[in-house]
C-alpha cells in the first residue's frame, strides 16, 4: 500500500496563500520603514501615544509567543498519542490557529515595535543595538518557520488524514491498526519537534535581548 513518503505534496487550498502574502507584506514594510523616518504606508501612524504602541507590542508579543510555546507542548503530546482521531484534528486545527492568531500577533508586535522606535530614534536602522537585534531574530524566525514548519504541517496533515479517512471506510491496512492508532511519519514528527523548539530558542533570544539590553549603555554613551 502507498506509505506516507509516497504520498505527494499537495498544498492544501488557502492556507499557502494567505501566509504567502503575510510574508510578502511584512518583507516589503520592514524594507521600506528599516531607515525611512517617515513610516510608509501612513505617515500618521507616528502619532499613536506610545502608551497604546508599548500595548500592542506586548499584547503581540504575550499571544504569539504564547501559541508558539503552547502548540509545541501540545504537539509533542498529540504525536505521542497515536490516536487516529486527535491527530488529524490536531493538524487540522493548528494551521487555523497560526493563522488567525500567530500571525496577526506576529503583525502586531513587529508593527508596532518598529513604529515605536522610529518615533523615539527617527529610524529603526538609528534604534540601540537589542532593538535592531529583536527585530532581526524575529524575521529570522520568520523564515525558519517558513521552511520548516509549514512544509512539514502540511505533508503531516494530508497523510494523517488520509489514515483517518481510511479508518472510517474500515480499511485498517492504509494507515491505521485495530485499535484505532495511525501510523505517522515518525521522521516528520521528529523533524517537527526539532523544528519547533528551535522555534522556542528564537524567542527566548528575542525577550533575552529586549530584557538584557545588551549594549544600551555605549548607545546612550555615543549619543
Amino acid at each position: 500500500s502507498e506509505t506516507d513518503e509516497d504520498r505527494p505534496f499537495i498544498r492544501p487550498p488557502g492556507g499557502g496563500a494567505m501566509v504567502g502574502a503575510w510574508v510578502v507584506a511584512m518583507s516589503i514594510f520592514i524594507v521600506k520603514n528599516y531607515a525611512s523616518e517617515e513610516l510608509w504606508p501612513f505617515p500618521q501612524l507616528a502619532d499613536i501615544p506610545i502608551p497604546y504602541l508599548s500595548l500592542m507590542h506586548n499584547l503581540g508579543n504575550m499571544i504569539f509567543s504564547g501559541s508558539i510555546i503552547t502548540t509545541t507542548v501540545i504537539e509533542w503530546i498529540v504525536t505521542d498519542s497515536n490516536d487516529d482521531k486527535i491527530i488529524p484534528f490536531w493538524f487540522d486545527r493548528v494551521q487555523k490557529v497560526e493563522r488567525f492568531m500567530v500571525l496577526p500577533a506576529l503583525f502586531l508586535s513587529i508593527v508596532s515595535g518598529m513604529i515605536r522606535a522610529t518615533v523615539t530614534y527617527g529610524t529603526m536602522m538609528e534604534s540601540p543595538l537589542h532593538i535592531k537585534s529583536s527585530l532581526h531574530i524575529l524575521s529570522t524566525f520568520g523564515l525558519w518557520w517558513g521552511i520548516t514548519d509549514r512544509t512539514t504541517i502540511n505533508r503531516v496533515s494530508l497523510s494523517t488524514e488520509g489514515n483517518s479517512n481510511s479508518s472510517s471506510t474500515g480499511n485498517s491496512g492504509s494507515g491505521n491498526d485495530q485499535e484505532g492508532n495511525i501510523n505517522i511519519n515518525k521522521r516528520l514528527v521528529m523533524i517537527r519537534r526539532i523544528s519547533n523548539i528551535i522555534s522556542c530558542g528564537f524567542l527566548i533570544a528575542s525577550y533575552a535581548m529586549m530584557t538584557l539590553k545588551p549594549g544600551l549603555a555605549n548607545y546612550y554613551a555615543s549619543t
